[in-house]
């Protein structure tokens, strides 16, 4: 079977899944990925996906919270999407928790993030403490 660019498979994956949800994405891609042994680095793949998808107006994101953001929180964040994203037809928010980011939250788009949790900020303030910037 001959090699498929990471690109062109992220192009074939969006034309067959613009309606799909994004569970049966993952899944279609996951058994393609083990039936044909490719070896193509899956966040790079996702990324390209995503935003391939985003130029079709299916903005996804992905939001990781130390915990479980409130409805009025994603419903904020939605409604921010939206005003970055005038023309999108659907928005997707896939909510991830991880304790290491302490708190405040973090969205992720194929090729910008929107970085507020409280491990940024003390990476910000450690990173400038180390290059002896005023703070």
């Amino acid at each position: 079977m001959p090699t498929v660019s990471r690109q062109d498979l992220a192009n074939i994956i969006v034309n067959k899944s613009l309606g799909m949800e994004r569970e049966d994405l993952v899944q279609m891609v996951a058994s393609y990925m083990v039936e044909t042994g490719e070896t193509i680095n899956i966040d790079d793949l996702v990324r390209d996906i995503m935003q391939l998808r985003l130029e079709n107006g299916m903005v996804e994101a992905v939001v990781v919270a130390a915990h479980e953001p409130t409805e009025q929180v994603l419903t904020d964040i939605k409604n921010l999407m939206r005003e970055h994203f005038p023309d999108a037809k659907q928005i997707n928010l896939d909510v991830r928790i991880d304790e290491s980011v302490v708190g405040g939250i973090s969205v992720q788009l194929p090729q910008e993030t929107l970085d507020l949790t409280v491990r940024a900020k003390l990476n910000r303030f450690k990173r400038k403490l180390q290059e002896g910037t005023k703070i």
